[in-house]
């Protein structure tokens, strides 16, 4: 191994459209890891809003690499990490997800692992209990996938000829709090009304079929309905960026953070426009992410 190792890992955006705990996508922000054995675990933040995560083996990918060499039965020498990233936390982008492959890839790294990309997305997706943020960050583009029994079923695409753009709001949403606004139990016909919707989700991106995307991707039945309320403005947002020519509007994973799908070349020109409206909002068009986990 190199005697400095660096690890980039994108942000991602899962549950797309209607596509809940199955489809996500790679953007182009990073949590960043450059890594040095050292004498002791030490974890240096170089961006200002990781300041407050510990900064010794109680930090989480560190907990995580850790959870790996046990699972390997191997031992991880200690380490001094600097961490950089432009990935807000709790803000639906797939922070803990990236933080996870970021201690998952240390410890591979490590301990020498060679683990597959499928032993990567299977062993992550047990860890985060469904597959569409880790998928989207380990492979890049476009990910849809089915954690079902315990294993992991998935299909990798380029992404469709669009631009993403996405509204951070000012306030966090952790994650445990979105996923307890959802209930337990759906009724047979929406479960079915919410499967099809997912469908031709999917069959659109594949195809690149801009109209069929645009009359699904605004219209999930399985967690939207239920986490409006924790975002103050998602009507107004929604309302704004539609009238101003996107092709759909969904919330960005649990939120708070909205994800905004455009004609290919109107996402800065939308993303100007509504960002003017909403000045408390950092609205930006992110590229697509092809790459997926980067060790360098």
């Amino acid at each position: 191994m190199k005697k400095k190792l660096t690890i980039q890992v994108p942000a991602s955006s899962a549950n797309l459209g209607p596509g809940f705990d199955s489809v996500g996508i790679a953007l182009g922000k990073y949590l960043t890891l450059e890594v040095q054995k050292y004498s002791r675990w030490h974890v240096v933040a170089e961006s200002p809003h990781l300041a407050h995560l510990p900064n010794d083996e109680e930090h989480f990918i560190v907990q995580t690499a850790l959870k790996i060499a046990e699972r390997y039965e191997v031992e991880l020498p200690p380490c001094r990490i600097s961490i950089r990233s432009d990935i807000p936390l709790a803000k639906g982008l797939g922070t803990s997800s990236s933080a996870l492959l970021a201690g998952l890839e240390l410890a591979n790294q490590m301990c020498q692992l060679n683990l597959t990309l499928e032993e990567k997305i299977q062993i992550s997706s047990e860890l985060e209990g469904h597959p569409d943020n880790v998928g989207p960050a380990l492979t890049g583009g476009l990910f849809i996938g089915a954690f079902v029994q315990g294993k992991v079923n998935y299909t990798r695409l380029d992404p469709p000829n669009i631009d993403f753009v996405v509204a951070i709001p000012p306030f966090e949403l952790l994650t445990d709090d979105s996923r307890n606004a959802l209930p337990s139990h759906f009724p047979f016909v929406t479960s079915i009304e919410g499967s099809a919707l997912a469908n031709v989700l999917v069959a659109a991106l594949a195809t690149n079929n801009l109209p069929a995307l645009q009359s699904v991707f605004s219209s999930d039945v399985f967690h939207e309905p239920f986490r409006q309320s924790f975002i103050p403005h998602w009507l107004d947002l929604k309302h704004s960026f539609l009238s101003n020519g996107a092709l759909g509007v969904a919330l960005s994973g649990g939120g708070p953070s909205i994800l905004v799908i455009t004609e290919k070349g109107q996402g800065e020109s939308i993303a100007t426009t509504v960002q003017k409206y909403f000045p408390l909002y950092e609205i930006r068009c992110l590229p697509v992410d092809i790459q997926g986990v980067v060790i360098k």
